[in-house]
């Protein structure tokens, strides 16, 4: 059983670096897609290496300081409302044996969550400018936005497969000399 102070040294350094990525929001305007997805990824990490627990308790410590200081608050809830904590989620729902049910549980978990988030940027804090470059897209616009986004949580939902494969199998046994 790993020590509590080895737990929360991970917890922390993982929480920093994910904190590091998510105020690289500020540098280019496709980061604030990007950026979260990455911050995201690293509760795979907490997740082997510690537990669910400890990733969703690293979750809520990034969420809670990526309100304060990442600099475009649209990255911030996308991170808060899907990205940071669908890792975690995923892990258990991969863990259903019905891969019908895991893929429709996966894209309610997705579609839910992103209606929230923009509800919340949009009508709790004003942002109505998120959406307003769909309007050059016609009146078809909020469904290719819709479609195109679902398209793109399934690309990064596999991508997640391939990051968590990747960590166990070679990052984890060529660089923290671990077994698989």
């Amino acid at each position: 059983m790993k020590k509590i102070s080895y737990k929360v040294a991970l917890g922390g350094v993982l929480a920093a670096v994910a904190l590091l990525i998510m105020f690289t929001t500020g540098l280019a305007p496709f980061l604030t897609y990007v950026a979260p997805m990455f911050a995201g990824m690293l509760a795979i990490m907490m997740m082997v290496e510690v537990s669910y627990g400890w990733a969703t308790l690293t979750y809520v410590a990034v969420a809670i300081l990526c309100i304060l200081i990442t600099p475009d608050r649209e990255a911030a809830f996308l991170y808060i409302f899907f990205f940071g904590y669908y890792p975690i989620v995923k892990g258990l729902i991969e863990k259903m044996k019905n891969g019908v049910l895991r893929w429709i549980l996966k894209f309610v978990v997705f579609n839910v969550s992103t209606v929230t988030c923009y509800f919340l940027i949009i009508n709790l804090f004003g942002m109505k400018d998120v959406f307003d470059s769909l309007n050059s897209m016609g009146k078809y616009g909020l469904l290719i936005f819709w479609i195109a986004a679902n398209f793109t949580f399934l690309i990064y939902d596999n991508f997640l497969n391939s990051v968590a494969i990747m960590y166990v199998k070679w990052f984890r046994t060529k660089f923290l000399r671990k077994k698989k």
